[in-house]
Protein backbone atom coordinates (compact mmCIF):
# COMPACT_ATOMS: atom_id res chain seq x y z
CA UNK A 1 0.00 0.00 0.00
CA UNK A 2 2.82 2.60 0.94
CA UNK A 3 4.77 1.89 -2.31
CA UNK A 4 1.76 2.10 -3.94
CA UNK A 5 1.49 5.67 -2.48
CA UNK A 6 4.92 6.81 -3.03
CA UNK A 7 4.40 5.59 -7.41
CA UNK A 8 0.85 7.33 -7.47
CA UNK A 9 1.38 10.46 -5.39
CA UNK A 10 3.77 12.19 -7.43
CA UNK A 11 2.35 11.77 -10.71
CA UNK A 12 -1.39 12.99 -9.37
CA UNK A 13 0.49 16.18 -8.26
CA UNK A 14 1.93 16.04 -11.70
CA UNK A 15 -1.29 15.63 -13.28
CA UNK A 16 -3.61 17.28 -11.14
CA UNK A 17 -1.77 20.04 -9.52
CA UNK A 18 1.11 21.02 -11.69
CA UNK A 19 -0.01 20.80 -15.28
CA UNK A 20 -2.83 22.88 -14.55
CA UNK A 21 -0.80 25.20 -12.91
CA UNK A 22 1.73 25.37 -15.55
CA UNK A 23 -1.14 25.74 -18.72
CA UNK A 24 -2.60 28.64 -16.16
CA UNK A 25 0.31 30.51 -16.32
CA UNK A 26 1.72 29.55 -19.89
CA UNK A 27 -2.32 31.44 -20.65
CA UNK A 28 -2.00 33.97 -18.77
CA UNK A 29 1.72 35.27 -20.34
CA UNK A 30 0.31 34.21 -23.92
CA UNK A 31 -2.87 36.74 -23.22
CA UNK A 32 -0.56 39.55 -21.34
CA UNK A 33 2.40 38.94 -24.59
CA UNK A 34 -0.81 38.88 -27.55
CA UNK A 35 -2.37 42.12 -25.89
CA UNK A 36 0.75 43.78 -26.23
CA UNK A 37 1.45 43.03 -29.52
CA UNK A 38 -2.35 44.21 -30.16
CA UNK A 39 -2.00 47.10 -28.75
CA UNK A 40 1.55 48.53 -30.08
CA UNK A 41 0.08 47.12 -33.42
CA UNK A 42 -2.55 49.35 -33.41
CA UNK A 43 -0.65 52.38 -32.22
CA UNK A 44 2.07 51.60 -34.60
CA UNK A 45 -0.41 51.81 -37.86
CA UNK A 46 -1.73 54.79 -36.24
CA UNK A 47 1.92 56.61 -36.39
CA UNK A 48 2.64 55.36 -40.06
CA UNK A 49 -1.12 57.12 -41.32
CA UNK A 50 0.57 60.40 -39.77
CA UNK A 51 4.23 59.79 -41.49
CA UNK A 52 4.74 61.22 -45.10
CA UNK A 53 6.49 59.32 -47.69
CA UNK A 54 8.97 57.69 -48.32
CA UNK A 55 8.66 57.01 -44.14
CA UNK A 56 5.14 55.79 -44.03
CA UNK A 57 6.68 52.63 -45.92
CA UNK A 58 9.49 51.83 -43.94
CA UNK A 59 6.77 51.82 -41.19
CA UNK A 60 4.10 49.79 -42.91
CA UNK A 61 6.91 47.20 -43.34
CA UNK A 62 7.72 47.76 -39.67
CA UNK A 63 4.10 47.02 -39.12
CA UNK A 64 3.66 43.82 -41.23
CA UNK A 65 6.87 42.60 -39.12
CA UNK A 66 4.81 42.76 -35.92
CA UNK A 67 2.20 40.95 -37.42
CA UNK A 68 3.95 38.00 -38.65
CA UNK A 69 5.38 38.04 -34.70
CA UNK A 70 2.19 38.00 -33.95
CA UNK A 71 1.14 35.39 -35.79
CA UNK A 72 3.79 33.54 -34.95
CA UNK A 73 3.41 33.84 -30.99
CA UNK A 74 -0.45 32.91 -31.17
CA UNK A 75 1.02 29.92 -33.26
CA UNK A 76 3.29 28.34 -30.69
CA UNK A 77 0.72 29.61 -27.65
CA UNK A 78 -2.42 27.91 -29.61
CA UNK A 79 -1.27 25.09 -31.58
CA UNK A 80 2.59 24.01 -30.08
CA UNK A 81 2.52 24.57 -26.35
CA UNK A 82 -1.56 23.47 -26.06
CA UNK A 83 0.35 20.11 -27.68
CA UNK A 84 3.17 19.83 -25.67
CA UNK A 85 0.63 20.03 -22.66
CA UNK A 86 -1.98 17.68 -24.09
CA UNK A 87 0.95 14.85 -24.79
CA UNK A 88 2.21 15.23 -21.45
CA UNK A 89 -1.28 14.96 -19.79
CA UNK A 90 -1.65 12.13 -21.77
CA UNK A 91 1.87 10.58 -20.88
CA UNK A 92 1.07 11.12 -17.16
CA UNK A 93 -2.25 9.24 -17.43
CA UNK A 94 -1.24 6.27 -18.95
CA UNK A 95 1.95 6.01 -16.63
CA UNK A 96 -0.46 6.27 -13.87
CA UNK A 97 -2.73 3.61 -15.73
CA UNK A 98 0.30 1.52 -16.02
CA UNK A 99 1.33 1.80 -11.83
CA UNK A 100 -2.43 1.03 -11.04
CA UNK A 101 -2.08 -2.13 -12.87
CA UNK A 102 1.83 -2.77 -11.10
CA UNK A 103 -0.30 -2.15 -7.88
CA UNK A 104 -2.43 -4.49 -8.11
CA UNK A 105 -0.14 -6.84 -8.42
CA UNK A 106 2.26 -6.20 -5.69
CA UNK A 107 -0.74 -6.23 -3.19
CA UNK A 108 -1.86 -9.17 -4.15
CA UNK A 109 1.72 -11.16 -3.93
CA UNK A 110 1.96 -9.47 -0.59
CA UNK A 111 -1.61 -9.94 0.30
CA UNK A 112 -1.33 -13.67 -0.20
CA UNK A 113 -1.05 -14.42 3.36
CA UNK A 114 -4.10 -12.39 4.45
CA UNK A 115 -5.66 -14.08 1.59
CA UNK A 116 -5.45 -17.37 2.89
CA UNK A 117 -6.33 -16.09 6.44
CA UNK A 118 -9.41 -14.71 5.10
CA UNK A 119 -10.17 -18.00 3.19
CA UNK A 120 -10.26 -19.49 7.43
CA UNK A 121 -12.60 -16.43 8.22
CA UNK A 122 -9.82 -14.98 9.87
CA UNK A 123 -10.13 -11.09 8.77
CA UNK A 124 -10.83 -7.75 10.06
CA UNK A 125 -13.18 -5.30 9.27
CA UNK A 126 -11.32 -2.97 6.47
CA UNK A 127 -13.18 0.09 4.60
CA UNK A 128 -13.65 1.30 0.71
CA UNK A 129 -13.47 5.04 0.33
CA UNK A 130 -16.05 6.34 -2.98
CA UNK A 131 -16.20 9.79 -4.39
CA UNK A 132 -19.04 9.82 -6.66
CA UNK A 133 -19.12 12.50 -9.80
CA UNK A 134 -22.50 12.98 -11.77
CA UNK A 135 -21.89 14.93 -15.18
CA UNK A 136 -24.24 16.81 -16.49
CA UNK A 137 -25.22 19.62 -19.72
CA UNK A 138 -24.96 23.71 -19.30
CA UNK A 139 -27.90 23.92 -17.38
CA UNK A 140 -27.39 21.17 -14.81
CA UNK A 141 -29.32 18.48 -16.49
CA UNK A 142 -28.51 14.87 -16.01
CA UNK A 143 -30.60 11.77 -17.41
CA UNK A 144 -29.76 9.96 -13.60
CA UNK A 145 -32.22 10.23 -10.97
CA UNK A 146 -31.09 11.24 -7.93
CA UNK A 147 -32.48 8.37 -6.16
CA UNK A 148 -30.99 6.16 -8.34
CA UNK A 149 -27.78 7.50 -7.15
CA UNK A 150 -28.83 6.95 -3.76
CA UNK A 151 -30.17 2.54 -4.48
CA UNK A 152 -26.88 2.54 -6.08
CA UNK A 153 -25.04 3.94 -2.97
CA UNK A 154 -27.50 1.59 -0.91
CA UNK A 155 -26.68 -1.69 -3.26
CA UNK A 156 -23.02 -1.01 -2.79
CA UNK A 157 -23.00 -0.37 0.99
CA UNK A 158 -25.07 -3.58 1.32
CA UNK A 159 -23.38 -5.93 -0.83
CA UNK A 160 -19.50 -4.75 0.11
CA UNK A 161 -20.77 -6.04 4.33
CA UNK A 162 -20.75 -8.96 3.06
CA UNK A 163 -17.13 -8.81 2.77
CA UNK A 164 -16.38 -7.41 5.96
CA UNK A 165 -15.64 -4.08 4.06
CA UNK A 166 -17.42 -0.81 4.98
CA UNK A 167 -18.08 1.92 2.26
CA UNK A 168 -17.88 5.43 2.60
CA UNK A 169 -18.99 7.90 0.36
CA UNK A 170 -16.73 10.86 0.80
CA UNK A 171 -19.18 13.12 -1.60
CA UNK A 172 -21.07 13.84 -4.52
CA UNK A 173 -20.67 16.27 -7.17
CA UNK A 174 -22.05 17.11 -10.37
CA UNK A 175 -19.81 18.55 -13.06
CA UNK A 176 -21.06 20.28 -16.14
CA UNK A 177 -19.64 18.16 -18.94
CA UNK A 178 -22.08 17.75 -21.87
CA UNK A 179 -19.17 16.81 -23.94
CA UNK A 180 -18.93 12.92 -22.38
CA UNK A 181 -22.31 12.74 -21.75
CA UNK A 182 -22.97 10.73 -24.24
CA UNK A 183 -19.67 10.39 -25.79
CA UNK A 184 -17.42 7.19 -24.12
CA UNK A 185 -17.56 3.57 -25.00
CA UNK A 186 -15.70 0.64 -23.64
CA UNK A 187 -13.82 -0.52 -26.24
CA UNK A 188 -9.86 -0.99 -26.11
CA UNK A 189 -9.01 2.36 -28.11
CA UNK A 190 -11.02 4.28 -25.48
CA UNK A 191 -7.65 3.96 -23.14
CA UNK A 192 -5.86 6.61 -25.59
CA UNK A 193 -8.97 8.89 -26.08
CA UNK A 194 -9.15 12.24 -24.68
CA UNK A 195 -11.93 11.66 -22.89
CA UNK A 196 -10.15 8.82 -21.23
CA UNK A 197 -7.38 11.45 -20.11
CA UNK A 198 -10.26 13.75 -18.98
CA UNK A 199 -11.67 11.26 -16.32
CA UNK A 200 -8.37 10.15 -15.16
CA UNK A 201 -7.81 13.91 -14.76
CA UNK A 202 -10.86 14.41 -12.63
CA UNK A 203 -11.09 11.39 -10.66
CA UNK A 204 -10.52 11.81 -7.22
CA UNK A 205 -6.85 10.58 -6.26
CA UNK A 206 -6.46 11.49 -2.42
CA UNK A 207 -6.72 9.13 0.43
CA UNK A 208 -6.87 6.07 -2.56
CA UNK A 209 -10.46 6.65 -2.92
CA UNK A 210 -12.74 5.11 -5.84
CA UNK A 211 -14.70 7.46 -8.08
CA UNK A 212 -17.79 6.43 -10.23
CA UNK A 213 -18.45 9.13 -12.68
CA UNK A 214 -22.44 8.91 -13.22
CA UNK A 215 -23.22 9.61 -17.36
CA UNK A 216 -26.17 9.53 -19.21
CA UNK A 217 -25.35 7.05 -21.61
CA UNK A 218 -22.26 4.48 -22.52
CA UNK A 219 -21.89 3.16 -25.71
CA UNK A 220 -22.49 -0.66 -25.62
CA UNK A 221 -22.41 -0.70 -22.33
CA UNK A 222 -24.36 0.07 -19.00
CA UNK A 223 -21.16 0.16 -16.73
CA UNK A 224 -17.73 0.39 -17.89
CA UNK A 225 -14.12 -0.27 -15.89
CA UNK A 226 -10.58 -0.64 -17.56
CA UNK A 227 -8.60 -2.53 -15.18
CA UNK A 228 -5.72 -0.53 -13.82
CA UNK A 229 -8.19 2.93 -13.60
CA UNK A 230 -8.90 3.89 -10.01
CA UNK A 231 -12.41 5.10 -11.60
CA UNK A 232 -15.69 3.63 -13.45
CA UNK A 233 -18.08 4.95 -15.00
CA UNK A 234 -22.05 3.84 -14.99
CA UNK A 235 -24.83 5.73 -17.10
CA UNK A 236 -29.06 6.12 -16.31
CA UNK A 237 -29.18 2.37 -16.58
CA UNK A 238 -29.07 2.59 -12.98
CA UNK A 239 -32.19 4.14 -12.86
CA UNK A 240 -33.59 0.93 -13.22
CA UNK A 241 -30.96 -1.60 -12.08
CA UNK A 242 -29.10 -0.69 -8.86
CA UNK A 243 -26.13 -3.41 -8.97
CA UNK A 244 -24.33 -1.61 -11.75
CA UNK A 245 -22.06 0.44 -9.45
CA UNK A 246 -21.09 -2.42 -6.99
CA UNK A 247 -20.34 -4.28 -10.28
CA UNK A 248 -18.10 -1.82 -11.82
CA UNK A 249 -16.33 -1.15 -8.39
CA UNK A 250 -15.87 -4.89 -8.15
CA UNK A 251 -13.95 -4.43 -11.67
CA UNK A 252 -11.66 -1.66 -10.46
CA UNK A 253 -10.88 -4.08 -7.01
CA UNK A 254 -9.88 -6.96 -9.69
CA UNK A 255 -13.02 -9.06 -9.93
CA UNK A 256 -13.45 -10.64 -13.55
CA UNK A 257 -17.32 -11.72 -14.86
CA UNK A 258 -19.22 -14.44 -13.04
CA UNK A 259 -21.53 -17.12 -14.88
CA UNK A 260 -23.98 -16.79 -11.33
CA UNK A 261 -26.92 -14.55 -12.17
CA UNK A 262 -26.87 -14.27 -8.62
CA UNK A 263 -23.38 -12.45 -7.95
CA UNK A 264 -22.53 -8.90 -8.04
CA UNK A 265 -20.49 -9.64 -10.77
CA UNK A 266 -22.40 -11.23 -13.31
CA UNK A 267 -21.97 -10.00 -16.62
CA UNK A 268 -25.85 -8.98 -17.84
CA UNK A 269 -28.69 -7.67 -15.79
CA UNK A 270 -30.42 -9.85 -12.66
CA UNK A 271 -32.73 -8.77 -10.57
CA UNK A 272 -30.78 -10.90 -8.01
CA UNK A 273 -26.97 -10.37 -8.33
CA UNK A 274 -26.72 -9.05 -5.11
CA UNK A 275 -23.99 -11.56 -3.32
CA UNK A 276 -20.12 -12.07 -3.61
CA UNK A 277 -18.33 -15.44 -3.16
CA UNK A 278 -15.92 -15.75 0.02
CA UNK A 279 -13.56 -16.23 -2.61
CA UNK A 280 -14.41 -12.53 -4.24
CA UNK A 281 -14.10 -11.36 -0.99
CA UNK A 282 -11.24 -12.59 -0.38
CA UNK A 283 -9.98 -10.94 -3.33
CA UNK A 284 -10.74 -7.78 -3.48
CA UNK A 285 -9.75 -7.27 0.02
CA UNK A 286 -6.47 -7.18 -1.03
CA UNK A 287 -6.86 -4.07 -3.41
CA UNK A 288 -5.32 -0.88 -2.77
CA UNK A 289 -8.52 0.63 -2.97
CA UNK A 290 -9.33 -1.25 0.38
CA UNK A 291 -7.66 -0.42 3.91
CA UNK A 292 -8.03 -0.51 7.58
CA UNK A 293 -8.17 3.61 7.78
Amino acid sequence: MIICTFMLFPLYIVLQVLIPLIQQVITTVCSWVSSILTTFQTVWSQVCSWLPWPLNLVCNWVSQVITVIQTVWNYICNTIITTIITILTFIITLLIYLVGIICYIINFVVGIPAFLLCKLSLSPKKKMRICIKVLTDEAGNSKVDPTAIKKSIERTISAYQQCKVEVIIVGITYMVKPAYLTSTNCSFGGLFSAWHVWFSTNACWCCNQITVFFVDSISGASGCTYWGDSWCRVDSTANSDDTIMAHEIGHILGLSHSSNPNNIMYASFSATAHNFTSSQCCFLRQSPYITFT
